[in-house]
């Protein structure tokens, strides 16, 4: 368990440093090489609508050819996408990237979090969370050091980054191989590749009928839906609601620090307040609630401090979130289709991150930033009353059903 639990670290660290590496400069990089910013917002309508494409069917295949082949070729796919960046600056050439690192995200998601649960099956609420939890501070830690070390290379060269974050997804592959124990059916990766296609649609239909039989399920993934859908507004547009505000840019590097911070302490004081409220459970009403009115109090603006803090607390209390969310969504799981039912999950929260970015996006532009996070904090809200979903059995006491059904 020792071995998994170090594998599940290292990987979760090596991937979120490898997209950090880029992330500060990727729009900078782009421009740079003649892209015009509608062409960048091209490759991103790319990306998205290519990672909703393929986030099931690699969910399906991830649970049909083992967790450890698709986080290895989830790598492999990232390093080939941050290649032809640094390697061939045209926009054909980016859009291509764009595809190979949507193939990669597709492959990961959902990959190594059905891992991890699948090699601990049986284990108690606690420990679960406390793996979750450890992956999530080991991740933001990464992207904390992968930014400042993106943004020191790009100051000698732009596509250094690029060839970092190259090497880094090979190191995921090559932990990958050598330290995940494959835990999956082995008879089914010995098909032949059009049995394996079979097993994939297989895998997908499961999914859907399986999700379509649990209402609880049902309510906890449409609960992601409104969760990415407002969480976007603070994402996304937090640099020019506070740039105003500001008389030196350095400053939004400091606020920057602060989030990630804030979602390392939100995450690490998950454990202590699942312990407190009686389960993972009982965390999730709470955490949204607060989150909510975070959200809520920062677009009110009642002085330029108030919202600092307000909009710090909005990632403390979903740095408190995620742990519990993923904890109580895998409890409501079943394996043997885990990663397929994590990609429905996973999937249906990219389309309300989409969504967000369009109709959010129209919001802030004809109406003001302030405006589009009050509106995103009162969606939020409505996931509320979807979360009492998750108010049930216990992550162990799922296991042990799962374990008698199977027996």
């Amino acid at each position: 368990m020792r071995r998994a639990y170090l594998t599940y670290l290292t990987l979760s660290a090596l991937f979120d440093i490898s997209i950090a590496l880029i992330t500060s400069i990727n729009v900078i990089y782009l421009t740079s090489n003649g892209l015009t910013l509608i062409q960048v917002g091209m490759l991103t309508i790319i990306f998205q609508v290519c990672t909703l494409l393929l986030e099931v069917p690699t969910g399906a295949l991830a649970d049909t050819l083992g967790y450890r082949r698709s986080v290895a070729l989830s790598g492999l796919a990232g390093a080939i996408s941050m290649v032809i960046y640094a390697a061939v600056p045209h926009f054909i050439a980016f859009a291509a990237g764009e595809v190979f690192f949507a193939i990669c995200l597709a492959l990961y998601s959902g990959s190594l979090e059905a891992w991890i649960v699948n090699t601990n099956n049986g284990s108690p609420e606690y420990e679960m969370q406390r793996f979750f939890q450890a992956g999530s501070i080991a991740g933001r830690l990464a992207a904390i050091v992968g930014g400042a070390v993106g943004g020191f290379a790009a100051s000698y060269d732009l596509t250094t980054p690029w060839f970092l974050a190259a090497l880094t997804f090979v190191l995921c592959t090559i932990t990958a191989l050598l330290f995940m124990a494959d835990n999956g059916p082995r008879h089914l990766r010995e098909r032949t590749p059009s049995g394996t296609l079979v097993q994939v649609i297989n895998s997908i239909s499961q999914g859907w009928h399986f999700i379509f039989q649990k209402r609880q399920l049902q309510a906890l993934i449409a609960s992601s839906l409104l969760v990415e859908f407002s969480m976007i507004a603070a994402n996304l547009y937090w640099q020019p609601f506070f740039s105003s505000d500001l008389t030196n840019y350095t400053h939004l590097g400091l606020i920057g620090a602060a989030i990630s911070a804030a979602l390392m302490v939100g995450t690490a004081a998950a454990q202590w307040f699942t312990r407190l409220v009686g389960g993972a459970a009982n965390v999730l009403i709470p955490m949204t609630l607060l989150t909510a009115l975070s959200l809520g109090l920062a677009a009110f603006q009642i002085n330029q401090w108030f919202a600092y803090v307000s909009f710090i607390l909005v990632f403390v209390f979903s740095g408190g979130f995620g742990p519990a969310f993923r904890l109580v969504t895998n409890a409501h799981m079943t394996d043997g289709i885990r990663a397929t039912l994590l990609s429905y999950q996973y999937m249906v929260g990219r389309i309300g991150a989409s969504a967000g970015i369009f109709l959010l996006g129209w919001m802030a532009d004809h109406h003001g930033i302030a405006s589009a996070w009050l509106v995103g904090a009162i969606v939020m809200l409505l996931a509320v009353p979807l979360l009492r979903a998750a108010e049930g059995p216990t992550y162990t006491s799922h296991k042990s059903a799962d374990r008698q059904s199977n027996n």
